[in-house]
């Protein structure tokens, strides 16, 4: 298969996404990294020599039985880095690149080093940040990811160990001893995730961290041409019963949003249950406006697909539709804890072009319908006698049948129809053609 992969450089993941069983097949390892490069990345003096000074690292939490094998669940008692138990990583005295990925069903980790050594953030979910961001803390919720620039320059001979610092963690966040989802010995402490054993330089080393990175700009929220709010809420103890957007559980038969192409929007996520979400949003990349009105830190402030949510926080987004969605295929958005997100708390969104010409013949030939775009009704004629109406939305789903009169035109009243894009197909004894309409 061959894609043309429009994303900038950056760290993505797939991994398998069936509905109700997402978490157990990721939990099994089916998922895996995306590296992707462009000119503007290769023009800065970056570590990217895969395996020597730049390094993807996943990291997972699983609960392993005494015969080897593993349950699945939502916590595990043993840190895995790309699988590996125990996992040890040669870099070499310079600059090195480490991107980060947490890959787990439900913990979330805040990294950092064990003697607090700062680091420089160069990339969010969606690529570059536009200068590096000094931290010694970088929390990953699950799916999210960073790039981090590490200077080891003179510590030849040397090791340091990259934690998960657990006990800094809020009692409403996944990892934290305040869960009640199962008992775990890394919940609420700070554990080793990785350590690191310094060799010798490389003969061309990178020894500084770039003063400016990429070039991405927010989107302004003055362009903004909707805004819609998804509400997460739940029932139960914290990190127990079931959870929601805006009081609904997924429906693979509802389309919870219609969007236009081209569409910039911002949506206000707002979290009224007991513990944090990380919201994740299929088909593009947002960038967070603010966090209870007050501007994200910097390292949050570049393109990202995953943002956590904490308990009682709402938080903006913008974000810029600009891919369609193939019919019956629409894109998700949905809490990036796998159990949560297995347990129905998703909701999908179709991309549709709202510009559809009035003298355009839709579809096939055979057939013709108009006015387009109409708030009433509409008129159609086909080279058949039309003898039922199906009306249907984009992704396939039947909202209207009817009897044909036996002729070759009519007409429709669409007045109670909701405002979108629709097909309709006009069916005869030997055939049928399908003619695309929008309702006003």
């Amino acid at each position: 298969m061959k894609y043309h992969v429009k994303n900038p450089a950056g760290t993505y993941w797939y991994h398998p996404h069936p509905h109700e069983l997402t978490a157990e097949q990721a939990n099994m390892g089916i998922a895996g990294f995306i590296i992707v490069q462009d000119d503007e990345e290769a023009a800065l003096d970056l570590p990217r020599t895969y395996g020597v000074d730049d390094f993807p690292i996943v990291v997972q939490d699983r609960r392993f039985l005494a015969n080897g094998s593993f349950v699945f669940g939502p916590f595990g008692d043993s840190v895995l880095v790309n699988g590996t138990p125990r996992p040890y990583l040669e870099c070499p005295a310079q600059v090195v690149r480490l991107r980060l990925l947490n890959g787990s069903n439900a913990r979330i980790y805040p990294l950092g080093f064990e003697d607090d050594r700062p680091f420089a953030v160069i990339a969010s979910d969606g690529g570059l940040l536009n200068a590096p961001v000094t931290m010694d803390r970088i929390p990953l919720s699950n799916g999210e990811r960073a790039e981090i620039l590490l200077d080891l320059t003179g510590m030849e001979g040397d090791s340091l160990l990259l934690m998960s610092f657990g006990s800094e963690l809020p009692a409403t966040v996944p990892g934290s001893s305040y869960i009640l989802w199962e008992s775990s010995a890394l919940s609420g402490i700070d554990f080793p995730v990785l350590r690191i054993r310094v060799t010798t330089p490389t003969a061309s080393p990178v020894t500084a961290v770039p003063a400016t990175l990429g070039t991405a700009q927010p989107y302004d929220e003055a362009l903004a041409t909707n805004t819609r709010t998804k509400i997460l809420s739940g029932t139960g103890m914290v990190g127990m019963g079931m959870f929601y957007i805006n009081g609904q559980m997924f429906d693979l038969n509802v389309i919870n949003d219609t969007i236009a192409l081209g569409a910039m929007e911002v949506w206000t996520i707002e979290n009224i249950s007991n513990m944090a979400h990380p919201f994740h949003i299929h088909g593009g990349s947002f960038f967070v406006l603010d966090r209870d009105g007050t501007a994200p830190p910097a390292w949050e402030r570049g393109a990202k697909d995953v943002v956590l949510v904490d308990a009682g926080e709402s938080v903006r987004v913008i974000m810029r539709f600009d891919d369609y969605t193939t019919d019956g295929w629409p894109f998700m958005y949905h809490c990036h804890n796998l159990l949560h997100e297995d347990n129905m708390m998703m909701a999908q969104y179709i991309v549709v072009d709202m510009n559809i010409g009035s003298t355009e013949k839709h579809v096939r030939t055979g057939a013709t319908v108009f006015p387009v775009p109409s708030d009433r009704s509409i008129a159609f004629e086909a080279d058949f006698d039309i003898v039922a109406i199906e009306v249907s939305d984009p992704t396939g789903l039947a909202v209207r049948r009817t009897k044909g009169n036996g002729a070759t035109k009519g007409s429709l009243d669409i007045g109670m129809l909701p405002a979108g894009p629709y097909i309709l197909n006009l069916i005869g004894s030997t055939g049928s053609v399908r003619v695309k309409f929008v309702r006003e």
